[in-house]
Parts: C-alpha cells; structure tokens; sequence
C-alpha cells in the first residue's frame, strides 16, 4: 500500500492513528506529502462522519424514542436473544 493511502484511511480504523504517524516519521517520509495526505484524509474523515450523522440522526432520535416508550418490550426481546445465543 502506498504510504499516502495510508496516511488517508489511518483515520477510520481506530488505534492506528498513533502508531501510523510514529512509523511515518521514523521512515523519512516528505513532511510536505504527508501534510497534504493528512489533510486529504482530515476532510474525507469529516465528510464521512457528519454525513452519517445527517443521514441517520433522525432514525436513531426515533430509535431512543421506541426504546424509552417500549422499554419492557425492549428488555423481553433481548433477554430472548441471550437467552437462545447462550443455550
């Protein structure tokens, strides 16, 4: 893989941020090539997350709504899905 898609998708898979970056600067990597890559994957990053967050807000406002409303239904349904995962 090259370093710069590296650098971009390091962002979207947690506990490699740290240890990317490290290993990037031990190998002599050009500052300005990784500036700009980091930034490429600091907006792709952005983009990503508000977009989910505006696409799906709505559905998860209503799915905390469902649950407060119907909390018992909730409760029965997941000790149901315990129940015959562990049996």
């Amino acid at each position: 893989m090259a370093p710069g898609v590296a650098i971009v998708f390091k962002r979207f898979i947690y506990s490699t941020h740290i240890p990317a970056l490290l290993t990037i600067g031990m190998s002599g990597y050009s500052f300005w090539k990784f500036l700009i890559s980091d930034l490429v994957g600091i907006v792709l990053w952005a983009f990503v997350f508000v977009s989910i967050g505006y696409h799906f807000g709505h559905s998860a406002i209503a799915m905390a709504l469902f649950v407060q409303k119907n909390l018992v239904l909730v409760v029965f349904i997941t000790a149901m899905f315990l129940l015959f995962y562990y049996s």
